[in-house]
């Protein structure tokens, strides 16, 4: 192994322990995050240093089955697709079944981390989970972002559609199409 070769493994190590830090990930979703790295460098040691990392991540995390998704770790489009590209490299290698995402965990997560209420969650919770059993879920940020706005104009709480938006990275427009489709 050449010396930038090294120097790039070592770098995306500290990108990785970097991100496990900063979403307070440790224990088994931090082995395996370094696991799928060490196997895998030699795959995709031309992409970039947090393409990788963030791939070990987000993989660590859906194998661990921890609610961690692309938009947390990312928020330009094209980056997302940047690593969306390494983590189909990692899905396919360790044959990792995607099976059913947990929405409502999901959705749970995201809006804790905002700071909303207990009692909003819950209620906006009971909401999507209603919608989910309708079966014609198409866009699950857009239902998620609806949900908690119908939940925090119901409860009482001031927040507007563009703040909700904010949190679960959808335009504005989407939102109120999913609200009106809630309604």
């Amino acid at each position: 192994m050449n010396f930038r070769t090294r120097e790039k493994r070592e770098k995306t190590i500290l990108a990785i322990t970097a991100l496990l830090n900063k979403f307070n990930l440790n224990g088994e979703v931090e082995r395996m995050a370094l696991q799928i790295h060490e196997t895998l460098f030699e795959e995709f040691k031309w992409r970039k240093i947090d393409d990788i990392a963030r791939a070990c991540v987000l993989a660590s995390c859906r194998m661990n089955q921890s609610p961690m998704n692309v938009v947390c770790l990312v928020d330009d489009v094209q980056e997302r697709k940047s690593l969306h590209g390494c983590l189909k490299l990692i899905l396919k290698d360790f044959k990792v079944y995607r099976g059913k995402r947990d929405y409502p965990t999901i959705f749970k997560y995201r809006a804790s981390k905002h700071g909303f209420p207990g009692d909003v969650i819950e209620h906006a919770t009971s909401i999507l989970g209603e919608f989910l059993r309708a079966d014609n879920f198409k866009d699950p940020n857009g239902y998620m972002a609806a949900s908690l706005y119908l939940s925090c104009k119901h409860l009482g709480e001031k927040h507007t559609q563009a703040e909700i938006s904010e949190v679960f990275k959808v335009n504005v427009t989407t939102l109120r199409k999913r609200i009106r489709e809630m309604e």
